[in-house]
């Protein structure tokens, strides 16, 4: 009976183990199941990385400004008309915040040219003009083209001067961090330094157009200053300009004359 059983066992064991075998491989395989985390990132202060974006720091500024010239205490013989005396100013600027308050300090250094059309309109003596020195006196003179041309008729005279400009403004900002993107309001004084100065007489002479280039300092002041201001948005504004000396010294054909002048500006940085 015990040696039966044995065979018995021996003969069904393959069996049970190929089933149990074949169960197991039907089975769905069991893949565990692990919630990814993910890493941790850590927590950054940022408040104080955008105080120190570099918005309040010191900039540089390239100003253009051009515009139109009048005169107070003008002589008759330089034309006061709306566009016939015109200058254009270019300065470079460096801006220094003061704080956070939106008000800036602007130095700056920039070159001055102005021309002034020499003609009488309107008054008693109507014609171009061209300044002169004297023979005797060496003082500047103003007079009639019609004595050095044989015709006038299509003639045009203007004085040229130039200058090397020092200015200092005051600026505040609406937008104090950027102040390039907002309103912006300031005053400021220039003393200039006298370059140099030429008249240009246009005229026709034998069916040609010709012109006479004159240099001479025509006794301009050396020196020349006033205040001015702006008003402005973003990089473009609107620039007054009063000179507070005169034009010519005491030699010049008519002393007290002090240009002012009104420009449309572009800072081109």
């Amino acid at each position: 009976m015990r040696k039966a059983l044995l065979t018995l066992t021996a003969v069904l064991f393959p069996f049970v183990l190929s089933a149990r075998e074949r169960a197991f491989a039907d089975e769905p395989p069991q893949v565990a199941q692990a919630t990814a985390q993910p890493p941790a990132v850590p927590t950054e202060m940022t408040s104080g990385l955008e105080d120190e974006h570099p918005g309040y720091e010191n900039y540089s500024s390239l100003v253009l400004d051009w515009g139109l010239v009048r005169m107070r205490n003008a002589p008759e013989s330089i034309s006061p008309g709306m566009l016939s005396s015109r200058f254009i100013d270019i300065g470079l600027f460096y801006n220094i915040p003061l704080g956070q308050t939106g008000i800036t300090a602007s130095p700056g250094i920039g070159l001055g040219y102005d021309t002034y059309k020499l003609s009488d309109e309107s008054g008693e003596e109507p014609g171009v003009y061209t300044l002169k020195r004297a023979r005797t006196s060496r003082r500047a003179r103003l007079v009639p083209v019609g004595q050095l041309l044989d015709d006038d008729k299509n003639a045009s005279s203007f004085l040229d001067t130039r200058y090397l400009d020092f200015i200092f403004e005051m600026r505040i900002n609406t937008n104090a961090k950027y102040p390039k993107e907002g309103f912006f309001a300031a005053i400021g004084f220039k003393l200039g330094s006298f370059l140099g100065a030429h008249t240009t007489l246009h005229y026709q002479e034998d069916e040609q157009r010709k012109e006479r280039i004159d240099k001479e300092s025509f006794h301009i002041e050396p020196l020349r200053y006033g205040w001015q201001t702006r008003l402005g948005w973003k990089r473009f504004g609107l620039k007054y300009t009063q000179i507070l000396s005169g034009l010519f010294d005491n030699q010049g054909p008519k002393s007290g004359v002090r240009p002012h002048s009104l420009a449309v500006s572009v800072d081109l940085f």
